[in-house]
């Protein structure tokens, strides 16, 4: 189970982005469209918070590489995206 846990983490993460992207659409649609300049910036930043998370998780992973720092990675970024859902007023 060892060996495939990290191969499973990365699948399991990159659905749960996919998730967010197409929630992020639904939520954005009634405000402003699902036209291709919607769906290109959408798409847009998504992939640079990808390109940014990445980058700062490399150079912590060069720092120290352990199951127990990937966990935590994950946990606070998944604090990341709920803490705005708690100060939203309305969308």
């Amino acid at each position: 189970m060892k060996k495939y846990l990290l191969e499973i983490t990365v699948f399991i993460s990159g659905a749960v982005v996919m998730i967010f992207e197409l929630v992020g659409s639904r939520l954005v649609a009634p405000y402003l469209g699902t036209s291709i300049y919607v769906w290109t910036a959408l798409i847009g930043v998504i992939l640079a918070s990808l390109s940014l998370g990445y980058f700062i998780g490399g150079k912590l992973a060069d720092k120290s590489a352990t199951y127990a720092n990937l966990g935590w990675i994950i946990f606070l970024a998944g604090i990341g995206v709920v803490i705005p859902a708690f100060i939203k007023t309305t969308v």
